[in-house]
């Protein structure tokens, strides 16, 4: 990977939704799996219309250095 490619990886990583950490991690500390797991849905289901937007809105803010 070349450094150029670097700032598009993070940007690509930072707008993708990732809850099934999220989900073991409420289920150990015995919190409220319910309500993980119904964001984790919502999410999920926004992610397609979402990640594409969200690259759009951070992409044309980058600086080039």
């Amino acid at each position: 990977m070349s450094r150029i490619d670097l700032p598009q990886t993070f940007l690509h990583i930072g707008s993708c939704s990732s809850g099934l950490a999220s989900n073991v991690m409420t289920y150990i500390a015995k919190g409220n799996s319910a309500l993980s797991v119904t964001v984790t849905a919502i999410s999920s289901l926004a992610a397609p219309i979402m990640t594409p937007f969200l690259i759009k809105i951070f992409a044309e803010a980058m600086v080039e250095v």
